[in-house]
């Protein structure tokens, strides 16, 4: 199983080499591509998913881009098929029922529902 860019930098604790790092490039389709720099965002999405469980994570960045592609235009065939195709493969149409059942997995967790309650807030 591949992992996703935040999970290696998670892995890497936020201390990665100047040299190689991975990008959330094609993150929405699961396929981290490598590049010379992190953006802002992703390290800003890092600390935020930091000491987080894996299910929520995937959680977070699946909530991140199918809110990504649902402000994506589709101004012509080809672009309307590729933001469906994402949206698809995302699982978009579940992302409330499956944060629900996250919610309520950690429920006794505070600082894990907080997380996912305040998204994208929190990250701003």
């Amino acid at each position: 199983m591949k992992k996703s860019f935040l999970s290696a930098l998670l892995a890497f604790g936020l201390s990665l080499p100047s040299q190689r790092t991975v990008t959330m490039g094609s993150f929405a389709h699961g396929e981290p591509k490598e590049k010379t720099t992190v953006t802002p965002w992703e390290v800003k999405m890092a600390n935020y998913l930091k000491g987080l469980p894996n299910d929520v994570v995937l959680l977070i960045q699946r909530m991140d881009n199918c809110d990504h592609w649902a402000g994506e235009d589709g101004y012509d065939e080809e672009r309307a098929k590729e933001i469906e195709a994402a949206v698809s493969k995302l699982k978009c149409e579940s992302i409330d029922a499956d944060r629900a059942r996250i919610l309520k997995k950690y429920k006794s967790k505070k600082s894990v529902v907080n997380k996912i309650k305040n998204y994208p807030a929190g990250l701003e």
